[in-house]
C-alpha cells in the first residue's frame, strides 16, 4: 500500500471490515486525528509491516501495539510520551527501521530519561529485555533532530547496526558510544561534531565505508528521499557510493569506487546531482587515459546518451583530426562518450576494451589540437563580450548567432554565464544554458542545471544584502571556468552590490579609484560589509566629511585611527560589537568636531 496519502489511508481503514483490515501491509497515519482512536484501530492491523504515524500529541501506546511482531519498518515523526514506547519498542523483534524523527527524550514527570534508557532492566514475561537497544534485526537507526546531547553506550547492543543518523542533535562532540558499534556502515552526522576529531574517531571515520556531512538542503532532501522512500531506493555497494557522491567526499569515493559502480551511478533516476557527480568521477579516474590513447591509437568514439554539443558539429571535428565516429557503439568503437540519461547495460559497457571519457574532456581536447573558434582575436572576443551584457534581446541574439557559427570562446564563458542569469526563463536562456553545459566541467554543469537565484535581485524589491552576495560571489570561485571579479565588478556596475567582495579582492591604487567611485560627494556608505578592519586605502580619501560603518566588525582600536581625516563631521558606528561601551568617551574625545552615532 502506498504512503503518499496518509489521510486517505486512515479513513480508509476506519471503513475497512475486520478481514480486511488484517491484509493491509503498509501504511502511513498523520496527527489529524484522534490518536486514541487511531490506535484501537491500529493494533488490528496484524499483518502490518510498514508504519509511517505522525503524531503531533502524546499518544496512549496500548500493549497490543507492540504484539504487531511482523512490523519491519516503524517511522515516529514528533514522540511524545516517549517512556511506554522506548521500554517496550523491543518487543518488535522483527523491526529492521526505527526512525524517531523530532522525539522529546527528557527528564520531566511521565517522560524517560535518554540516559535511563536500557539500564532499568525492563522485562517481558518471558525474561527478555525489552528496550530499543534490544532488537535483534534493527540495522538502520534515525535520531535527527532529537535534542540529543550524548548516545548511551548501550547503543553497542544492536549488533546488526549498519546506518545511524544523528544529525541536528545537540552534540558537542562525537559520541564515543558510536565507536563501540560492532557493524557500522554509514554514519550521519553534522560538520561540527568532526571539526576537532581524536585519533580514535579518525581512526574510525576511515574504516567505515561512509559517513555524511550534512550541509545543504538540496542535498538533505534527496538523502532523506534515497534512505526513506522505497520508489528511490538503491541498495549495496551503490547506496553508499551515492551517498558519497551526494557528500562530494572525494577521499572516501577513491577508495570504494570501481567503474562498474560509477557507471550505475551515471544511470541512477530522479536525482540530477547524483548523475552528474558520477560523470564528473569517471572522468577523473578513467577519463585522462581515454585521452592519451586518443593520440596513440585509432580511435572510434561512439556516444552513449544525450550531449549538449551538436552531434554533426562534432563528427565533422574528429574527422579533421583523425578520429573516427560512430552513432551508436559498434565492434570497432574503442572510446565512449558518456552523456545523460542513457539506458545501455552496464555489462555491455563494462569492457576493458573501451575507453570512457566525458563530453567536457573530448571538447576540451579538440580545443587543443584544433581550435574551432572564428572569433578568436581579441577584438571580437571584446565585441562578443559586449554584446553579451548589452540588457537587450537584439544584441545577445546577435552574440548568439556569433557563437553558433564560430563556437564559444574560454575567455567569454563568464560573459555569458552574466548573461544567463540575467536573462532568466525563455529561448535564449535555455540556449545560453545548453552552451555553458556544453562549455564546462561536469561540476560546472551541476551549478547551470538549474538558476542561481539571487546573485542578480538586486534590482528588485528582493535586493540582498551585502553579506549574502558576498557569499554567493566566493561560491563561484570553485568553478575554474569563471572570472568571478568580472562578475562582481558587473554586478556593482549595473546593481551597486557586490561592493564587499571588491573591498577584499582588490588594493591598492585600483582600491582607492574604486571608493571614490563609489562615494557620494564628501559622505561613503560602507554599512553591513562585515569590515573587520578599516581598508587602509579609505585613509586616502581626506576629503570625506561622512563615514556610514552601521553593521560591521570593527573595534575601538580601528576608530581611534579617524583623526587622519580631517575634514570629518559624522561617523555612524550603530552595530559594532567590538567597540565596547567602555570605550566610547575615549573615541569621543578623540575626534572632538565630529558627531559620532553610537546606538541606534
Amino acid at each position: 500500500m502506498s504512503e503518499k496519502s496518509p489521510n486517505a489511508h486512515f479513513l480508509s481503514l476506519k471503513k475497512k471490515e475486520l478481514e480486511e483490515i488484517k491484509e493491509i501491509k503498509s501504511l502511513a497515519i498523520s496527527y489529524k486525528f484522534d490518536m486514541l482512536s487511531v490506535m484501537k484501530q491500529l493494533v488490528r492491523c496484524v499483518n502490518l509491516e510498514r508504519l509511517s504515524f505522525f503524531p503531533k500529541v502524546s499518544v496512549e501506546w496500548l500493549d497490543e501495539f507492540f504484539l504487531l511482531k511482523k512490523l519491519t519498518y516503524l517511522r515516529v515523526h514528533n514522540l511524545r510520551n516517549a517512556k511506554v514506547f522506548l521500554e517496550n519498542v523491543g518487543r518488535l523483534d522483527k523491526l529492521e527501521t526505527l526512525s524517531l524523527n523530532q522525539a522529546k527524550f527528557g527528564t520531566k514527570k511521565g517522560a524517560a530519561s535518554w540516559a535511563d534508557v536500557g539500564r532499568q532492566g525492563f522485562f517481558d514475561k518471558g525474561k527478555k529485555k525489552t528496550t530499543i537497544w534490544n532488537l535483534p534485526h534493527l540495522h538502520t537507526l534515525f535520531l535527527n533532530n532529537c535534542s540529543l546531547k550524548f548516545i548511551p553506550d548501550e547503543i553497542k547492543q544492536l549488533s546488526k547496526l549498519k546506518h545511524l543518523d544523528i544529525r541536528w542533535n545537540k552534540f558537542n562532540t562525537f559520541p564515543t558510544a558510536l565507536l563501540k558499534i560492532p557493524h557500522l556502515q554509514e554514519l550521519y552526522t553534522d560538520l561540527e561534531i568532526l571539526e576537532y576529531p581524536t585519533s580514535e574517531v579518525e581512526d574510525f571515520l576511515d574504516q567505515i565505508p561512509y559517513y555524511f556531512q550534512h550541509q545543504a538542503e538540496e542535498t538533505k532532501y534527496i538523502s532523506d528521499c534515497l534512505l526513506f522512500f522505497p520508489k528511490y531506493s538503491i541498495k549495496g555497494d551503490l547506496r553508499i557510493l551515492a551517498m558519497q557522491l551526494l557528500a562530494d567526499n572525494e577521499q572516501k569515493l577513491e577508495s570504494i569506487q570501481s567503474l562498474s559502480l560509477l557507471l550505475k551511478a551515471t544511470q541512477i533516476p530522479h536525482f540530477d546531482i547524483i548523475r552528474i557527480r558520477a560523470t564528473q568521477y569517471l572522468a577523473k579516474y578513467y577519463g585522462q587515459k581515454a585521452i592519451e590513447y586518443l593520440g596513440k591509437e585509432k580511435p572510434v568514439i561512439s556516444f552513449c546518451g544525450n550531449i549538449f554539443t551538436n552531434k554533426n558539429v562534432l563528427r565533422k571535428r574528429l574527422k579533421e583530426v583523425g578520429i573516427g565516429y560512430k552513432s551508436s557503439i559498434h565492434e570497432t568503437t574503442t572510446h565512449i562518450v558518456i552523456g545523460q540519461s542513457y539506458k545501455k547495460d552496464i555489462q555491455e559497457l563494462n569492457n576493458p576494451k573501451y575507453h570512457f571519457l566525458t563530453e567536457y574532456q573530448l571538447n576540451d581536447y579538440l580545443d587543443k589540437i584544433a581550435p574551432q573558434y572564428l572569433v578568436a582575436d581579441d577584438s571580437t572576443t571584446d565585441q562578443l563580450r559586449q554584446l553579451l551584457l548589452a540588457n537587450d534581446e537584439t544584441s545577445i541574439e546577435l552574440a548568439f548567432e556569433l557563437i553558433k557559427s564560430g563556437g564559444l570562446p574560454k575567455n567569454c564563458i563568464t560573459e555569458l554565464f552574466i548573461c544567463w542569469i540575467s536573462l532568466y526563463q525563455g529561448k535564449l536562456f535555455n540556449k545560453a544554458q545548453k552552451w555553458l553545459r556544453q562549455a564546462g566541467s561536469p561540476q560546472f554543469g551541476d551549478l547551470v542545471k538549474g538558476y542561481v537565484g539571487g546573485l542578480f535581485n538586486a534590482g528588485s524589491k528582493y535586493q540582498p544584502n551585502e553579506e549574502y552576495q558576498y557569499q554567493i560571489l566566493c561560491s563561484l570561485e570553485q568553478y575554474e571556468e569563471l572570472n568571478v571579479m568580472r562578475i562582481a565588478w558587473y554586478t556593482y556596475r549595473q546593481y551597486k552590490v557586490g561592493v564587499q567582495y571588491l573591498i577584499n579582492h582588490i588594493e591598492g591604487a585600483e582600491l582607492v579609484t574604486f571608493l571614490k567611485e563609489y562615494c557620494e560627494g564628501t559622505s561613503i556608505d560602507l554599512r553591513g560589509l562585515e569590515l573587520k578592519e578599516i581598508p587602509k586605502e579609505l585613509f586616502e580619501l581626506d576629503f570625506l566629511t561622512s563615514i556610514n560603518l552601521h553593521h560591521n566588525k570593527l573595534s575601538t582600536n580601528d576608530i581611534m585611527e579617524f583623526y587622519k581625516f580631517p575634514n570629518l563631521k559624522e561617523l555612524i558606528l550603530t552595530h559594532n560589537r567590538g567597540i565596547l561601551k567602555k570605550d566610547r568617551p575615549n573615541i569621543q574625545k578623540e575626534l572632538v568636531n565630529c558627531k559620532i552615532k553610537f546606538i541606534e
